[in-house]
């Protein structure tokens, strides 16, 4: 069977568009491809090496983010130039990416323990456009700094499926911070802006956090209580460290707060 008889058979069945985009983006992965997205006016560049990772990263964009595109908008438009940013669960940096393009005179710290999440973060980072004020840490972050395990899930990268919780599915040895002695031990700036998604945890984070929250302004942090957090004691331990709460979008079963200072 020729190439010329395929061709038509593929054209009669309404096949040959798509078949031939397949094949094209198959040719692409040879070297990676790219892709380019924007929110907000801004645009970010996020690298992927197979065709399962490109997949995935276009399915998320065309979901709207996973249906978190508002929030990250929210989140964008609440930052300064000047701010200090810490993403907690920074994953492949789709939050980093963005921050760094508006915290110009500030800085972007994002924690990722997954090797091959926080390499790929480093891709997208430098993708993007490195503006120098970017500095990505490695590891997990919990109640105590220590050697953890990190359950992962999923073979994808970029999934982000991993997490601390002792769930009996296949793990990894990680390094473990808790932010406030972080801080401490490397002379950071503490953040005006957290973001945290930790895929249940939650608590531990914001219990080795206490004297991080205390110069914060704003706290954004979704929740999941499929991994047995409850919304009302995260909302509670954030209240108590004063701030005030305002529930944003949920993603199926994973609401998402906006924590504020007063006024802000």
């Amino acid at each position: 069977m020729g190439a010329a008889y395929l061709e038509r058979a593929l054209d009669r069945a309404g096949l040959l568009e798509p078949t031939s985009r397949a094949y094209n983006s198959v040719l692409r992965y040879r070297n990676g491809a790219t892709l380019a997205t924007e929110v907000g006016g801004l645009t970010a560049r996020f690298y992927t090496e197979s065709a399962p990772e490109y997949a995935h990263v276009r399915n998320f964009w065309m979901d709207d983010l996973g249906g978190e595109r508002a929030v990250l908008e929210r989140f964008l438009a609440d930052l300064v130039p000047e701010d200090v940013v810490y993403d907690v669960g920074a994953n492949v940096g789709t939050y980093t990416c963005f921050a760094q393009q508006v915290v110009t005179e500030g800085q972007v710290h994002a924690f990722e323990p997954h090797p091959e999440n926080a390499a790929r973060l480093a891709d997208n980072v430098r993708e993007t456009g490195d503006r120098g004020v970017t500095r990505i840490h490695r590891v997990a972050v919990s109640s105590d700094s220590g050697r953890i395990s990190l359950a992962v899930g999923g073979g994808v990268v970029g999934k982000g499926t991993h997490n601390v919780l002792d769930n009996g599915e296949s793990s990894i040895p990680v390094e473990a911070e808790r932010l406030d002695t972080c801080i401490e031990e490397h002379g950071l700036r503490r953040p005006d802006v957290l973001k945290i998604d930790v895929e249940g945890a939650e608590d531990r984070v914001l219990e080795g956090a206490e004297e991080t929250l205390e110069g914060a302004r704003l706290v954004y942090v979704e929740v999941h209580p499929q991994h047995g957090v409850s919304l009302n004691g995260v909302e509670s331990r954030l209240e108590d460290a004063g701030f005030a709460i305002e529930p944003m979008e949920v993603r199926g079963s994973q609401p998402f707060l906006r924590a504020s200072r007063s006024g802000e």
